[in-house]
């Protein structure tokens, strides 16, 4: 509210409608990031003016200066909290429960993450029931193999990535420093401790760091690509850490999936991360079929013909997911293949969503990994900057079986 909002009310010639104030809480999730203070301001008071749909004739040109110039610009934010007063108006609340299935975001009820979906939920059951012995069953306990979990079905941690953590938590006087830590701790892992408490500025793993993770982690980061792909740079500047690789793909997904009709190519079968996010999100699911024939190879017919089908559709396909080694399939990609599919990217504006989180799970003598990276600078596509790519890798897969943390 202004100074003048008193003078608002009284030309609206009606008592002040309590539904405006609903209609202006609301209008701050839509379109206040969009404006500077000054015109969230003025978008306020329009809101609570309850004859708002004639505002430029109204309102006191003295008291809102900018309203009838910014009029064409504010056009479409004007309109939204006009709807919403609308609404308000017509719409009495419920009684009840404010957040129910049938009232919920109906793309997250409809949403499907089949590694913890109907089968886990029946086993979570059953091991209830073999726990509290309230039903007889001819087993004694659940394994759960629904997700890649290696702790859960026995593995142990691995020790030095455990005292470095130690170490780096705990402060210096008792951790690094302390007389006795090297009796404790091997030297490397003691070492090793310091590097990480330099590359947190000597805050603790406990402070903020940088949005995109600690510029030391990311220049490790870097180099460990460069080794990786036989020399080819790594920018630690273009290196997003993130808590897991799920986290980031999700972003990215949200990046690309600006409205309903944006549509991604994920391989069949998948990851269900893929295609619940892409529902989540309002977006298309474009499959193409991996070669079963052939051990889940791609067939660059196949992707033509997803992508021709979907594009004959309608469908505005941005991004193309590339599952190497495959999950669940367990393929790992030939040369030719990664370099056919980032040509296959760069010839047909697809952003290329490499998952390659299991880069280190390659079990066959006869295949090698080879990084979609790798394969656009062979190619000659990143030279040219022909390819738009986004790489994933995890460390709580085939480094340190860390998953649950």
């Amino acid at each position: 509210r202004t100074a003048d909002t008193a003078e608002i009310e009284s030309r609206s010639r009606r008592p002040k409608d309590p539904i405006i104030d609903c209609a202006n809480s609301r209008l701050a999730s839509l379109c206040f990031q969009q404006l500077s203070f000054s015109h969230q301001r003025t978008v306020c008071a329009l809101a609570y003016f309850p004859y708002f749909p004639h505002f430029p004739r109204t309102v006191p040109h003295t008291m809102l200066p900018t309203t009838r110039k910014r009029c064409s610009a504010y056009l479409g934010l004007l309109t939204a909290v006009s709807l919403l007063v609308q609404q308000h108006r017509h719409v009495e609340a419920l009684p009840g429960k404010a957040l129910t299935g049938s009232n919920m975001n109906q793309r997250l009820a409809g949403m499907e993450y089949a590694v913890r979906g109907t089968v886990v939920i029946a086993a979570d059951r059953i091991a209830h029931e073999l726990e509290e012995k309230t039903v007889e069953h001819p087993f004694d306990h659940i394994l759960f193999t629904n997700i890649g979990n290696p702790q859960s079905v026995g593995q142990k941690p691995l020790t030095w990535p455990r005292q470095v953590m130690a170490l780096a938590d705990l402060p210096d006087e008792v951790g690094v420093d302390h007389p006795l830590a090297s009796q404790m701790f091997p030297s490397d892992a003691i070492e090793r401790a310091r590097e990480i408490k330099k590359a947190l500025g000597g805050h603790g793993t406990g402070a903020y760091t940088h949005s995109q993770g600690p510029l030391g982690f990311r220049k490790d980061i870097a180099t460990f690509i460069e080794n990786r792909d036989g020399g080819v740079k790594s920018d630690p500047t273009s290196i997003f850490m993130s808590n897991g690789a799920s986290a980031a793909i999700q972003d990215v997904l949200t990046a690309l999936i600006a409205d309903e009709n944006c549509g991604v190519m994920i391989p069949i079968p998948q990851y269900p991360i893929y295609s619940a996010t892409i529902d989540l999100l309002g977006g298309q699911k474009v499959g193409y079929f991996l070669d079963e024939e052939k051990g889940w190879d791609m067939n660059l017919e196949e992707l033509g013909r997803a992508l021709n089908d979907a594009r004959s559709k309608g469908i505005k396909v941005n991004s193309f997911v590339l599952i190497n080694p495959g999950n669940p399939t367990g393929q790992v990609l030939s040369k030719k293949a990664v370099q056919d599919i980032v040509k296959f990217c760069s010839e047909n504006g697809l952003v290329l969503l490499a998952d390659e989180v299991y880069q280190e799970n390659v079990y066959d003598e006869n295949a090698e990994f080879y990084s979609c990276k790798r394969a656009a600078a062979e190619t000659g596509l990143l030279d040219k900057d022909a390819i738009e790519l986004v790489s994933f890798h995890s460390t709580s897969k085939g480094l340190y079986g860390e998953c649950g943390r």
